[in-house]
């Protein structure tokens, strides 16, 4: 019966009195009652297509996930954070040797320049000599991709220093500058892969017990 049917009977007589208030209740109830009916349905439904959506994603971490044992997760994670805290350390010591804008003390002499040249080199060699050695010896404990990154950083800081020890002060040339920027945006290219590839890796590890 319709809302129509019912206001019908009602100005018609057909019905009249508590019958009427009755009849009239009911089907508000009835139509209250499939409102009701209607609004959690859709409830439910938006809640399944949610719950739908939550056991896909995490069916897909799990099928790209990495199970690993604790110890095992532990020697990954110290060996790609010693390899990469080396690589950042040599990459600011190399930045400050020959930077695209660089300021000096005006009263500084020729020699006092070649001194602090000298200094910066010395430190920046010494973080390379320490980053170069760490990369095959630890190689074994880090993936693949990661440890191809790190060697792209080794290449990039090794021809900035063999450019800056065998050509001395024409290295501050403004062709010098020139190729300590392509040395300096190759080395941060490989230094924000790995980056990357370390937070994938550490994404896609899960440990074990």
């Amino acid at each position: 019966m319709d809302i129509v049917t019912v206001v019908s009977s009602i100005v018609g007589g057909v019905v009249g009195g508590s019958a009427a208030g009755a009849l009239l209740f009911g089907f508000l109830k009835d139509r209250w009652i499939e409102s009701v009916k209607a609004n959690y349905a859709g409830e439910l439904e938006a809640f399944k297509d949610s719950l739908s959506q939550g056991q896909k994603h995490m069916q897909a971490r799990i099928d790209r996930s990495i199970f690993v044992s604790s110890a095992q997760f532990d020697t990954e994670f110290d060996a790609m954070k010693t390899m990469y805290a080396l690589a950042s350390k040599v990459g600011i010591l190399i930045s400050v040797i020959r930077p695209v804008f660089e300021t000096r003390p005006g009263n500084q002499t020729e020699d006092e320049r070649v001194a602090d040249i000298q200094t910066k080199y010395n430190l920046a060699s010494l973080a390379f000599n320490e980053f170069a050695s760490q990369i095959d010896s630890l190689s074994p404990f880090y993936p693949v991709e990661l440890h191809t990154a790190f060697v792209e950083c080794r290449s990039a800081a090794s021809t900035e220093l063999g450019q800056l020890s065998a050509e001395g002060l024409q290295a501050f040339s403004p062709v010098g500058y020139r190729d300590a920027m392509e040395n300096e945006r190759a080395f941060r290219s490989a230094h924000q892969l790995a980056s990357t590839i370390i937070r994938n890796r550490l994404d896609q590890l899960s440990v074990v017990a």
